[in-house]
């Protein structure tokens, strides 16, 4: 009888080490700080959206603010302006309300929210041409599964989130399965049942082999299989449960085995005039490897808006607001090296 308990025990202990290996808890690594010589790049205040890389070789800006031109291109090794594309406007290949750029083939992606359609950008042309106008790459069919943000699955599927407003005063998100080439969506069940849907917001990064979700309203970042199957589920503070900071997940954004997303803290390392610390912050990118393995935080002096990855040059082209120098190079060390 002694045995068969011993042996019970050890089965239950080896349950709890294989649950636990798939779940991290952020405030372990709260205090792990990387600190980073910050690289200031000149590049023009006015594109204040998370730039795209093309190529590794272009950037790609959106700005929904500028009145004639939506996008900007950039070159990547000097980091600066080669030319202005995305004519505003109802008619043919004029764009309405763009979606932020997808990197595809030889060329980018943009989403009109409101024509519904999907263009495409050769960006030797636009560069070239400054009344270029894309081609319609293809008109989704189903408007009400109309996506948001995507992520590419391979050359033609994407995952995308969409939202609903069942009435004025709520929304709800799902995850859309979709075609590029065909424009046919689908819903895709959520995967995490157990969340509730209502509010629920997400942003995902599909790199190979892997979804990533970052949960922002539960604070909570899942790493699943192309099964579905959790790898890894990161927990902060505010899924714990043990403090009250407006602390989320924002989006996840992967490179090689990689895998980065800026993390709202709910507190900054800026004071106000009174010598407190404001109550804003978003100054943290946490490291971690496509299996939810922690690497490093990268912690800012000041409020990170956005982000993008430069794999060959090994850097993150971070986005700060309220500074003298809102763009800044901050180097990285790829997993692996």
């Amino acid at each position: 009888m002694k045995y068969f308990i011993f042996f019970l025990l050890g089965v239950f202990l080896l349950s709890c080490q294989n649950e636990i290996s798939k779940q991290y808890c952020l405030t372990d690594i709260s205090e792990k700080v990387a600190h980073t010589n910050n690289i200031p790049v000149n590049i023009d205040e006015s594109y204040f959206s998370s730039p795209v890389l093309c190529q590794d070789k272009y950037l790609i800006f959106h700005n929904r603010d500028r009145i004639d031109q939506c996008l900007a291109i950039y070159d990547l090794e000097s980091l600066k302006p080669l030319g202005y594309t995305g004519i505003k406007g109802e008619g043919p290949g004029q764009i309405i309300e763009g979606g932020n750029p997808m990197p595809y083939k030889d060329g980018f992606l943009v989403f009109d929210l409101a024509k519904f359609i999907i263009f495409y950008f050769n960006i030797e042309e636009a560069i070239a041409d400054r009344n270029y106008l894309p081609e319609t790459f293809c008109s989704i069919r189903d408007r009400n599964n109309f996506p948001l943000h995507i992520s590419m699955l391979n050359d033609s599927l994407y995952l995308g989130s969409k939202c609903t407003f069942p009435s004025p005063l709520n929304y709800y998100f799902n995850f859309v399965k979709g075609n590029i080439l065909t424009g046919e969506t689908t819903n895709f069940s959520d995967l995490n049942p157990a969340l509730d849907s209502v509010k629920l917001n997400f942003n995902i990064c599909s790199p190979p082999g892997r979804f990533v979700v970052a949960y922002s309203d539960y604070h909570l970042l899942s790493i699943y299989n192309r099964k579905g199957e959790v790898v890894r589920e990161i927990y902060g503070e505010k899924a714990l449960k043990k403090r009250k900071r407006r602390s989320y997940f924002g989006k996840p954004h992967w490179a090689g085995n990689d895998l980065f997303i800026d993390h709202h803290t709910g507190y900054s390392h800026i004071k106000d005039k009174r010598g407190r610390w404001k109550d804003v912050g978003s100054e943290e990118i946490l490291h971690f490897d496509l299996d939810g393995n922690y690497i490093e935080t990268i912690r800012l002096d000041h409020n990170v808006s956005t982000f993008t990855i430069f794999p060959s040059r090994k850097q993150l082209l971070v986005y700060l607001k309220d500074s003298d120098h809102p763009y800044v190079l901050v180097p990285y060390d790829p997993v692996g090296s």
